[in-house]
């Protein structure tokens, strides 16, 4: 098995969103601080991208970025840390695009700071080489898909089409984008400088024709967005 070296990749978590849904919950935080059984939601994701051989992870922050930086400072256990902040919101694109200065290896591994997914990233980087992929993204098979956006897979694993949530045509398939992606660095260049701009309705639904893959997990997907999947999640991590 391959294993992602310092020099292969760079992590970064798109964090830096108004957690508008988790307010009543979570009035003076920013998700990612969330408490999981006393521990911030952000040492799971931090110990999960240690664990790929990455040593490096970018945090896209904004709302209340402050209570980030001075609870992580520059370094934990193996990673160091830098902080990409957004004055105002940016949208995923563009929060990525403004880390893009800080992303000097062949890729990144991006995600929301929001999730949690049960994948071994190391197999995910292994997959994304053997099939050549510039861009891919894990995809999971769930029942109700209706809180996420939608994607459609090939035989060959392609992504075919994408479909948003809260769309008003009647949607198809059960594969949903859990919001982790890995991307060859040039990817970054096709972000456009307009702001703000989303990854998910107007970056990638462009770059379809030059492939997009989607890789299948079984494990599980944990998504603390709302006060019930917040709660879901004090259940699995317990």
């Amino acid at each position: 098995m391959l294993t992602p070296s310092e020099r292969d990749i760079t992590a970064v978590v798109l964090c830096g969103g108004l957690g508008t849904r988790l307010r009543e919950v979570l009035p003076n935080k920013p998700k990612i601080l969330a408490e999981i059984n006393g521990v911030p939601f952000v040492y799971y994701l931090l110990r999960k991208i240690e664990k790929t051989g990455c040593r490096k992870v970018i945090l896209c922050t904004g709302h209340l970025a402050e209570q980030v930086e001075n609870l992580l400072g520059n370094k934990y256990r193996e990673l160091t840390i830098v902080y990409s902040k957004e004055s105002n919101p940016m949208g995923t694109g563009g929060a990525l695009r403004n880390a893009k200065q800080y992303i000097t290896t062949n890729y990144a591994l991006v995600m929301n700071g929001d999730s949690f997914v049960e994948c071994d990233f190391r197999d995910y980087y292994n997959w994304h080489i053997k099939v050549g992929a510039k861009l891919s993204m894990i995809v999971k098979e769930i029942s109700d898909t209706s809180r996420y956006g939608l994607v459609s897979l090939s035989a060959e694993d392609r992504i075919t089409k994408f479909q948003e949530k809260g769309c008003n045509y009647k949607r198809e398939g059960k594969f949903i984008n859990v919001g982790v992606y890995l991307m060859d660095h040039r990817i970054l260049q096709k972000i456009p400088k307009k702001l703000p701009v989303s990854l998910e309705k107007e970056v990638f639904p462009k770059l379809l024709s030059d492939g997009v893959f989607g890789y299948r997990i079984d494990g599980r997907f944990i998504d603390i967005g709302t006060p019930q999947s917040l709660a879901e999640a004090q259940e699995y991590f317990r």
